[in-house]
């Protein structure tokens, strides 16, 4: 469905994901010599970042802005995002503690004719028993600066 905002140049997407705790442990993810697995970088599993036996919630809203439009960038388009995970989601062994991400994210995008954008955006993350430990809270600044150019 289309527009349902019926504001063009609206988006909005919902995404829910939930891995079972045999997703992420097929074999192929653990050969390899030593600690060089198959399908990882630098010992983290090249998949989703939420991995096996994990719940996760994604919104997202953006909108276009062309009052900050200019004669050189076409288009700009500000959002807004929300995370949730949880993991694990069946029974753990005791002392293993369920991790809760949630991540907010705000954006900009200057757009000029299609094939030059630059991004702007600043995310919270705040873990609460980080890394399966109880208590372990961890909360994370992320700036980011982005350019692409098509040709």
């Amino acid at each position: 469905m289309t527009d349902i905002f019926r504001d063009k140049g609206t988006d909005f997407r919902v995404e829910y994901a939930m891995t079972k705790p045999a997703w992420y442990v097929h074999g192929i993810y653990g050969t390899g010599v030593g600690n060089n697995l198959a399908y990882t970088y630098n010992g983290d599993i090249m998949g989703h970042n939420m991995g096996g036996n994990a719940d996760d919630l994604f919104c997202r809203i953006s909108k276009d802005v062309p009052f900050l439009s200019t004669p050189y960038f076409t288009s700009v388009k500000a959002g807004l995002e929300g995370d949730y995970q949880m993991h694990p989601l069946t029974d753990t062994p005791s002392g293993v503690a369920k991790q809760g991400l949630t991540e907010i994210a705000v954006d900009l995008t200057w757009t000029h004719a299609d094939s030059l954008t630059f991004l702007l955006k600043y995310e919270f993350e705040n873990y609460v028993n980080f890394d399966n430990v109880s208590g372990d809270t961890q909360r994370n600044h992320i700036v980011t600066l982005q350019s692409n150019f098509k040709f």
